[in-house]
């Protein structure tokens, strides 16, 4: 059995969580901490390095799919440019959709474009903007979702908690089969009460967003739990994606995450859901208090970055973007400066920052950012280095 392996990035989100660095029209993804590269370059990076994405791989039919707002189309190729492969494609959608309706059309354009039969066609999908290490172990963990794919399964990869985080979804692990396990249940973002419940029961894991599966897997189930879904997305591939038919069946689509549209329904098929616990440290980097987490300390346990000066400051997190910035006498504080706006908030408050930015939208403040000056017709499907317009 010949087998193909195509990674897709969700290259979505508004950018509200880490504002003021953060915005609807340069979300997290386009922005760098722990190094000099951003976000989507780290996971794009990451990705290049698993066989046989690499370019010195013998598997040419090895696909790199990238799907983004069509306002965000041309900054992804620019951010992507340095990967030396040429079987890349960016997806730019009208709208956004959430998690389902992206990877659906994903899913059926690699499947279109792919020799290989859709039941070995492994497609692995990753979030944009995690922060993962070591990548062996991601290695690792992706050829026993891979294994474990090819038998039927959508796959995702677990994270063993530390923490009651009320900000994640919940995996609860079934009876083990190969390297991983039959998913008993989804709990989407818990109260702290079951945060704490399920740390003490120890078989719960954090929802990583990463999913595996084939593309004939994917179709089934998507045809099966999601029909319109499906057939409003073959309509689109259908007519070459055309710009037309792309805005008028884009907007009739559902607004849905693969959680509910397609993995808490499966559940309740069992057998058909399985997790492999990933070995790998991750941080999805959802607020400035996860930022804080993989950036280095001084001796004082605080994080600094740009120009800064401290006074009597401990375990805070101090980012400037443009000019000097001076804490004296803080505390588990965030101060995140930029060219046009500054944050300051308690270190455990920081996911309140999103609720924050629905009143500066409302003021018309500066969450949104500056407008992209970029144009992008829809219906063009993009390859780096070189664009076709289907």
């Amino acid at each position: 059995m010949t087998t193909s392996k195509h990674f897709v990035l969700l290259v979505g989100g508004s950018g509200t969580r880490l504002w003021p660095f953060s915005r609807s029209f340069a979300p997290k993804q386009f922005i760098g901490f722990k190094l000099e590269t951003t976000l989507i370059q780290e996971t794009a990076s990451r990705i290049q390095t698993l066989s046989p994405f690499s370019p010195l791989s013998d598997d040419k039919s090895s696909k790199l799919l990238a799907i983004t707002h069509f306002e965000n189309v041309h900054e992804v190729e620019r951010q992507l440019a340095f990967l030396n492969h040429t079987n890349q494609i960016i997806l730019g959608e009208p709208e956004r959709k959430n998690t389902l309706p992206a990877m659906a059309w994903a899913v059926a354009q690699i499947s279109l474009e792919n020799p290989n039969s859709l039941s070995d066609t492994l497609i692995a999908v990753f979030p944009s903007d995690h922060h993962i290490e070591p990548i062996s172990h991601l290695k690792s963990d992706l050829d026993k979702a891979y294994e474990l794919a090819l038998e039927g399964f959508v796959v995702t990869l677990g994270i063993k908690p530390h923490v009651p985080e009320t900000g994640y979804g919940y995996i609860q692990a079934g009876t083990p089969v190969k390297a991983g396990y039959h998913v008993k249940k989804f709990t989407e973002k818990p109260s702290l009460t079951k945060a704490e419940a399920y740390l003490k029961e120890g078989n719960y894991f954090w929802n990583s967003g990463i999913f595996i599966f084939t593309a004939q897997t994917f179709q089934t189930e998507l045809k099966k739990h999601e029909p319109e879904i499906f057939y409003a997305i073959q309509k689109i591939i259908a007519s070459q994606n055309n710009p037309e038919v792309l805005k008028s069946e884009y907007s009739k689509l559902k607004n849905i995450s693969i959680d509910y549209g397609l993995i808490e329904k499966m559940g309740e098929q069992p057998g058909r859901v399985a997790m492999v616990p990933a070995s790998f440290v991750w941080n999805d980097l959802g607020g400035w208090s996860s930022v804080f987490d993989i950036l280095p300390k001084d001796e004082n346990q605080n994080a600094q970055q740009g120009d800064i000066v401290t006074l009597d400051t401990h375990n805070s997190l101090l980012i400037s973007k443009k000019g000097t910035l001076a804490a004296i006498g803080l505390q588990d504080m965030v101060v995140a400066q930029t060219d046009d706006a500054v944050l300051v908030c308690p270190k455990d408050r920081s996911q309140d920052v999103k609720k924050n930015c629905r009143t500066l939208k409302r003021k018309k403040s500066s969450c949104r950012g500056p407008s992209s000056n970029s144009k992008t017709t829809l219906g063009n499907i993009y390859r780096f280095r070189r664009r076709i317009v289907l």
